[in-house]
């Protein structure tokens, strides 16, 4: 009796993933909502800064909206990390 093993293994995939694609899709959602939940929290103090004079909650809502631009950077970031590599000519 003999053996009919195969020395090499088989896979079978229907297309190349890349692995950064769903953490990029998440990340991306991820800063949607943090943009989106910073803004919101600018825009209420905004309202009681200008009904309240408070200078420090002034202080606080431009520290909110910087908070907030950060999303920006970071979503061009992710982004780009999705994009394929080009050919470099040298």
């Amino acid at each position: 009796m003999h053996s009919h093993r195969s020395e090499h293994s088989h896979c079978h995939t229907h297309g190349v993933i890349d692995p950064s694609i769903p953490a990029s899709k998440r990340g991306i959602w991820a800063l949607k909502w943090s943009l989106v939940g910073l803004m919101a929290a600018a825009i209420l103090q905004a309202v009681i800064v200008y009904y309240s004079g408070s200078v420090a909650l002034l202080a606080d809502t431009i520290h909110n909206v910087d908070d907030a631009l950060t999303a920006i950077p970071l979503w061009l970031a992710f982004r780009m990390s999705t994009w394929k590599p080009t050919k470099r000519f040298t």
